[in-house]
Parts: C-alpha cells; structure tokens; sequence
C-alpha cells in the first residue's frame, strides 16, 4: 500500500479523523506505506496479528539529494519528497499494538524525539528478527549517537538482521566508482582514500553494534550507496567468543567477502539484500 504526497511537506492520511468505519483486517499480515502522515488513523486500527511493516519514503529519502536523482527525470517520474522526523515516527508507533512484528522498516529524519523512539521500538517490538532504519543525522548533528542507538535496540533478544543508513558525514560520493571507470589506467584517483576513510567508520560502527546488541545477532549491514556497482551494503557477520552470550566473552564485527559473481544471501534474503535499496 502506497500513500503518495499532496506536496512536498504535507502527506495525506487513508484514514483521515472523518472516516467512520470499522474493519477488523485480521488477515492482513504486511503493510507498506510510503510517506506516512501521522495524523492517519490507519495505524490505530491495525490488527495485533501484523507480522511485516514499512514507514518509508519512496524513492530513499537520500536519493533525492545525491546523483541517483539524475535517475528520475529518465523514468518519467516527479516525486516529491516529506520526511518524518523521529517524533512524528514516534507518534505513529505508539497508535500500533502488534506484539508479534518480525520485520520492521523505518525512515525518518533525527529530533528531539529521538531516544524515545529507538527506545519505544526495543520494548514495543519485541519479535523483532529483521530491522532497517534510515536515520538521517538531525540540525548540528556530526555523529548519531551510535551507542545510544544500540543500548535501546538491545533490547530485541531475537533480533538476527540489522539494516542501518546512519548517514555518516564521510560517505564517499555516490558517483565515486563511475569516475573510476572513466579514469585512464595508471590514473590515480583522490576517490580510493574517501572508500577507505569511509570503511573504516562503518567498521567502527559495526564492532559498537555488535558489542551491545543481543545474541540471536547475526549481521549487521551499513549502507553506502553508489552509482553502478552492484553492492550498496557492506555486510559485517558478528562473531562471539566463548563465554558472549553469557556475558563473560565479548562479540565483534568481521567484515564479509562477498563474491563477485555469485549473490551473497543473507538470512531472511526474502526481505534483505546487500545489492539494492529501493
């Protein structure tokens, strides 16, 4: 189910305040809205069976502001482009009562609202086996507040995906690897130390995540997004030594080798993949 914008801040509800009706929708097992409003009523009359949720913008929010926005006109597409801050997420998920959600889907823009939101999602949700979340960094933020963030999500003791766009200040351009391409051999390129700087952060993320996540953790995948190359997620498994899970050991994040010619599939493939973003 898709709900597109009216204009670019104000998108509309499907169930405004003035509908009078009642549905019960015990059936209905995965929602997908895309710019949700928070004054939709919709959200009040989910069923507690709801397994599988998307809150999202269509196309990625980030894709408005970087060259994948060249894609657009190509398709014959306009779109514009409201973003919830994390109060307004906040005031939609407190209307849900869904105990058994397995799969989350969240994007939003950084406020005040913030910490109460990663903490509603770790004590609200807690079937919780696959979650993603665009957070894009709010006024006169430098660096989400990583530790935090994974403090409140720890909570979520069955927890095995977890899909983040933090929206890091060094990611590299997204039209990084095109200008590669269009160097001649021999050329060295200004392009590789923004990848590696790049690298380094979600590496240093990773290992914060996985040392405070749950144990049922299996991977954790960052996203940096470029143009033309094939993987948009740099994939991290979590590795425990002994004693983990117990509390006595400690737990790390290795980076993956992914091949180049064969999909690396993560667990719950049906609803993540490393090699797209949509």
């Amino acid at each position: 189910m898709l709900a597109e914008p009216r204009d670019a801040n104000s998108p509309a509800p499907l169930w405004p305040r003035s509908l009078n009706a009642q549905y019960e929708w015990r059936e209905l097992l995965q929602l997908a809205v895309a710019h949700p409003c928070p004054q939709d009523e919709l959200y009040s009359h989910l069923p507690d069976t709801l397994l599988d949720l998307a809150l999202r913008c269509w196309p990625r929010h980030y894709k408005h502001h970087t060259m994948f926005k060249r894609n657009f006109p190509e398709a014959g597409a306009r779109w514009s482009d409201p973003l919830l801050a994390s109060s307004e997420m906040l005031h939609i998920l407190r209307k849900i009562r869904a105990p058994g959600l397995t799969y989350l889907d969240l994007e939003f823009r950084a406020d005040s609202g913030d910490e109460q939101l990663f903490r509603h999602i770790g004590s609200v949700f807690p079937a919780l086996k696959g979650l993603m979340i665009h957070r894009y960094r709010g006024s006169g933020e430098e660096e989400p507040p990583l530790v935090n963030i994974a403090s409140y999500l720890a909570r979520l003791q069955h927890l095995e995906v977890l899909m983040l766009h933090l929206d890091f200040a060094d990611l590299p351009d997204v039209d990084i690897c095109t200008r590669f391409r269009r160097r001649k051999p021999g050329h060295r390129s200004g392009g590789q130390p923004q990848l590696s700087d790049s690298f380094a952060t979600l590496k240093r993320a990773a290992n914060t995540l996985a040392g405070l996540l749950g144990p049922a953790l299996l991977y954790v995948c960052l996203l940096r997004p470029l143009r033309r190359h094939r993987q948009q997620w740099v994939p991290f498994h979590i590795v425990r030594s002994d004693g983990a899970e117990a509390g006595t050991g400690h737990a790390f994040a290795e980076e993956c080798q992914t091949p180049l010619f064969d999909d690396f599939i993560l667990p719950h493939g049906h609803k993540f993949s490393i090699y797209e973003d949509d």
